[in-house]
């Protein structure tokens, strides 16, 4: 039987990989599959925090998480797309 920790552990991985697929399938919505590359996935995930820590938040919930759709737009924006 795992301890606590363990499953904590296991968890944030599980919600971390949850959140990088869809960092990953906002990128290929907003611009092709060409342009959704690890080094871009990490880099929109840095530019989404960033905008966070800058007081931009989502509507998805009370933490400020953005939604899809809003994923979405601000990777059209990192991309250069209008």
């Amino acid at each position: 039987m795992g301890s606590a920790i363990d499953l904590g552990i296991q968890l944030g991985k599980f919600f971390l990989e949850g959140e990088q697929k869809q960092l990953g399938d906002a990128l290929r919505r907003a611009g092709g599959k060409s342009r959704n590359t690890g080094p871009n996935r990490r880099e929109f995930g840095d530019f989404v925090e960033g905008l966070k820590a800058a007081g931009e938040v989502g509507t998805k919930n009370s933490r400020g998480d953005f939604t899809f759709r809003e994923l979405v737009g601000l990777a059209k924006l990192f991309l250069g797309i209008d």
